[in-house]
């Protein structure tokens, strides 16, 4: 019995620290990072879409400045599903975006996982886990952590997290031009990753979200021990940074100095410093350097931030143009409220701000 329609949470990540190691022969930077999922995330919808063209993809997105067309990263994650599989059957996936892009926060790599990880239960399950992940390879770096975290969803962490998130998504799906779900259909999720789902109907997947060690390109994961529950404050300037535009910056800056990676960073850019450590965490991004020359508002972001009592830390995550702040353990509600307001006063209420936690 094949699966109808379903829906799947695809959250931010942020990392904590991220090491530019070298130059790849492939083009791409050799990186070690440490990457956690929180509990921000996109909703994504996946169904059969009967009676459309063969092998067409339809999406609709919440969001009207994102593309629809083939570029999208979940079209991507759709097409390279049905050409791995060799089908035509049509799908249209329902995008509800709660991430910005251009956030260094993974959004279009965590809706491209989760639109596997879904196609993959649409289709009764044909891959496994290692499949899927080469897949995930040829998506984008980030893919593949994105991927483990949705792909190992318990039972139990599903159901909670359906409970929970669709109540709070009830008000925001009549903006989105389809809607998969069949109102009287079943809500179970498999518990297995393997096995078979027992029920037609709609189908729901949580996260089982631990933290990881993302090393080559990004798509080596190994497990990271469990993070402290820091309450996150993410702000995002109303400018976006792709990461081929800080990866981009970080090579022409190396070419013109004519010095390796490691090289540029100690010695150009001389900010290789000792981390930062914040309850034995060591954080750091050595894409700051490049990103900064250019984003001249991120680093008086950051001075700001380091010098609020509020905060116990900050730093840019992933390629920008979001930087995290790590909230003292006794702050109340009420002292983070007047924090959003005073940034919102000092750089402008087109910044985006959001509260959260670790997955």
């Amino acid at each position: 019995m094949t699966t109808a329609s379903l829906t799947l949470l695809a959250p931010a990540k942020i990392n904590l620290s991220l090491r530019i190691v070298g130059k790849r022969e492939d083009g791409y930077h050799e990186i070690e990072t440490l990457m956690a999922p929180l509990a921000l995330a996109d909703e994504i919808e996946l169904c059969h879409a009967h009676g459309a063209a063969p092998g067409s993809v339809t999406l609709t997105c919440s969001d009207p400045t994102l593309p629809t067309d083939a570029d999208n990263l979940c079209v991507k994650a759709a097409h390279l599903f049905q050409t791995k599989l060799g089908i035509q059957e049509a799908v249209l996936i329902s995008l509800l975006k709660k991430i910005p892009h251009g956030a260094g926060l993974g959004g279009g790599s965590s809706d491209a996982a989760a639109v596997l990880r879904g196609m993959n239960t649409l289709f009764d399950e044909p891959f496994v886990f290692e499949e899927l992940h080469q897949l995930a390879t040829l998506l984008g770096s980030d893919v593949s952590f994105f991927l483990a975290q949705i792909f190992h969803a318990s039972h139990s962490e599903a159901m909670e997290k359906a409970n929970g998130t669709r109540k709070e998504m009830d008000s925001d799906r009549g903006c989105m031009s389809t809607y998969c779900s069949d109102q009287n259909s079943s809500l179970t999720q498999y518990p297995s990753a393997l096995a078979k789902p027992q029920t037609e109907g709609h189908e729901i997947s949580g996260l089982n979200s631990k933290p990881a060690w993302c090393r080559g390109r990004g798509e080596l994961l190994s497990e990271a021990s469990p993070l402290p529950a820091w309450k996150l404050l993410l702000i995002k300037p109303p400018f976006g940074v792709a990461s081929e535009e800080a990866y981009g910056r970080l090579k022409r800056m190396e070419d013109q100095k004519g010095v390796s990676t490691s090289q540029f960073i100690d010695e150009v850019m001389n900010c290789r410093t000792d981390p930062f450590l914040l309850d034995g965490i060591s954080i750091f991004n050595d894409l700051e350097a490049p990103v900064f020359e250019k984003y001249l508002q991120l680093p008086i972001l950051k001075s700001w931030l380091q010098a609020r009592p509020e905060v116990a830390a900050a730093w840019m995550t992933g390629s920008g143009s979001t930087m995290v702040a790590a909230l003292k353990k006794k702050i109340s509600t009420e002292e983070t409220a007047l924090l959003k307001k005073e940034i919102a006063t000092e750089f402008g209420a087109t910044f985006w701000i959001k509260e959260t936690n670790f997955a």
